[in-house]
């Protein structure tokens, strides 16, 4: 599966990255995660709710950021396995000048790899929930950029 948009986000670029390249800010950003833990500065794991029609139950995952280039590129893959089922997530994030001085544009791709009881849903319905959860983390990052915006530096 591919995953592909873009965003703009009423803030500065270094409030944007800062907001992105922090587990613990992107762990409340994505939908019934829980039990972060950061193990480097390029690592981190954590579980979350899964749920797919019938099949539902918990995935532990393991972040890694392979690549970046700070206030603009991110590269991060994530592992995740549960309920009989995996899931392997390569995403990349560019961070450039939005369209006034002081917002910035976010163009991402993911690329997912669905194993096991859930690759076995019909690819609508599998499609249907990572939609779902796609727009709840932007949802979830333009709040958590606008409460970081509203703190200051």
């Amino acid at each position: 599966m591919e995953f592909q948009g873009n965003v703009e986000f009423a803030a500065p670029r270094e409030v944007v990255w800062k907001i992105i390249r922090d587990p613990t800010t992107v762990a409340k950003a994505m939908p019934d995660f829980r039990d972060l833990v950061v193990t480097s500065p390029t690592s981190f794991t954590g579980s979350a709710k899964v749920g797919v029609s019938v099949i539902r139950g918990s995935f532990r995952f393991q972040f890694q950021i392979e690549e970046e280039n700070p206030g603009s590129f991110l590269r991060l893959s994530a592992r995740g396995r549960g309920i009989g089922s995996s899931v392997d997530i390569q995403t990349r994030v560019t961070l450039a000048d939005g369209g006034s001085p002081t917002a910035t544009r976010m163009e991402w791709k993911a690329e997912a790899q669905v194993g096991g009881a859930l690759a076995g849903i019909a690819q609508r319905l599998l499609d249907q929930a990572a939609d779902r959860t796609v727009r709840d983390i932007f949802t979830n990052l333009s709040r958590l950029v606008r409460e970081g915006t509203a703190a200051g530096p």
